[in-house]
């Protein structure tokens, strides 16, 4: 969720840094997006932490 108070250029700014544009090589009017290769770094991590959290708390 992007906060109300950060002026649009800064969400744009943000949602630029995680998400990537990826353009369909058949139809090129179509565009996808996709987590950028940090952000989906950054959420392996942090699945991985849950993960890693729950195993503990179960133990």
């Amino acid at each position: 969720m992007i906060q109300k108070d950060f002026k649009p250029v800064y969400q744009s700014m943000w949602i630029g840094r995680v998400f990537e544009r990826v353009r369909d090589t058949s139809d090129k009017r179509l565009v996808f997006i996709s987590l950028s290769d940090k952000s989906r770094e950054a959420m392996a991590g942090y699945f991985a932490a849950i993960e890693d959290s729950a195993l503990a708390y179960a133990a």
